[in-house]
C-alpha cells in the first residue's frame, strides 16, 4: 500500500497499491509513505503530528499484525528534525569486531558515518522526506570507506520491563532517484525551452548486494547482519538497540526512506 502526500502541508492526496520493482513516481512537491501492510485511510487521516493516531504509527504497527510473534515496534520515518536527531552522525564502526563486510578489503578499525541527511535537531534544524542517503563507497582510500549510517541508541527498556530483548526483526525502505535538468533557454536547439527539474523516485530491490544492514542490542559494541523482515535471535538480552546501514556501491547513493525494528 502506498500513500502519496503533499509536501507543503502533509495532506494525503492519493492512496494506491504496492509498487512493483522498476516502478517510478514523480515526487515534485510530494512524498510517498510505503505501508508494510494495509491501513484504513479516510478524510480525517493525518501524517503529522506523530502522536499515535497518525498514519505513520498505523503503518508501522501493521508489522505487528503481520508478524504476531513481536509485541512492539520502534520506527523512524526520516522526515523531521526529531527523526534526524535519532541518528548518530558521529558514530564509528569497527569491522574487525563484527565483520559485517568482507575482511579484507575492509580492514579499517574506525569507519565513520558517511551519509547525507537533513540538519540535526535544534534551532537550525531541517529535514525533508526521501533525502537521507548512504553515500557511495570511497574506494580511493585504503581500505575503502563504505557509505555508513548508524542510528543512535533505541532504548527498549520501558517496553521490556528493563530485561531487554534478544529476538528482533528489521524492516526498511530504500529507493533510487533520478533528477532531470532544469532548462530555460533562449538560443540554439533548445531556444524557447523552459522545463523544470523533475525528481523521480524509483522502486529498487530492497536488499541489493551493495547494502548491508546490522543490528546490535549492546549499544553498538557488536553488530550482527540482518535480512529484511527476517526474525533474528542474538546471543543475549539487551536494552540498547542500534541499527547500521552500509553501502559498498562505488558509484551510487542508496536512499533510506524509513526503518523500523520489531521486538
Amino acid at each position: 500500500m502506498r500513500l502519496l502526500v503533499n509536501l507543503s502541508d502533509n495532506k494525503i492526496i492519493q492512496v494506491g497499491a504496492d509498487p512493483s520493482l522498476g516502478d517510478t513516481e514523480t515526487i515534485n512537491g510530494k512524498y510517498v509513505i510505503d505501508v508494510p501492510g494495509e491501513i484504513s485511510v479516510n478524510p480525517s487521516s493525518y501524517v503529522q503530528p506523530v502522536d499515535g493516531g497518525d498514519v505513520l504509527t498505523a503503518a508501522y504497527n501493521t508489522l505487528l499484525a503481520l508478524y504476531p510473534t513481536f509485541s512492539y515496534v520502534k520506527f523512524n520515518a526520516l522526515m523531521s528534525s526529531t527523526d534526524m536527531g535519532a541518528l548518530d552522525l558521529t558514530a564509528t564502526y569497527d569491522n574487525t569486531v563484527s565483520v559485517l563486510l568482507s575482511n579484507p578489503p575492509y580492514t579499517g578499525t574506525a569507519y565513520t558515518a558517511r551519509s547525507q541527511v537533513g540538519r540535526a535537531s535544534g534551532p537550525n534544524s531541517g529535514a525533508i522526506r526521501h533525502c537521507t542517503a548512504l553515500l557511495p563507497e570511497n574506494d580511493d582510500l585504503t581500505p575503502p570507506a563504505p557509505g555508513l549510517l548508524m542510528t543512535d541508541t533505541i532504548d527498549i527498556s520501558a517496553e521490556t520491563g528493563g530485561l531487554g530483548a534478544d529476538t528482533f526483526m528489521v524492516w526498511w525502505k530504500v529507493h533510487g532517484f533520478t533528477t532531470s535538468d532544469d532548462v530555460r533557454s533562449s538560443y540554439g536547439a533548445t531556444s524557447g525551452q523552459n522545463d523544470p527539474a523533475v525528481k523521480t523516485l524509483e522502486e529498487i530491490d530492497q536488499e541489493p548486494s551493495t547494502l548491508t544492514v546490522g543490528i546490535s542490542n549492546d549499544d553498538g559494541i557488536t553488530f550482527t547482519a540482518v535480512n529484511r523482515l527476517t526474525p533474528l535471535t542474538l546471543g543475549a538480552l539487551g536494552t540498547n538497540v542500534r541499527l547500521i546501514f552500509l553501502n559498498t556501491d562505488t558509484s551510487s547513493k542508496i536512499y533510506l526512506t524509513d526503518y523500523a525494528v520489531c521486538f
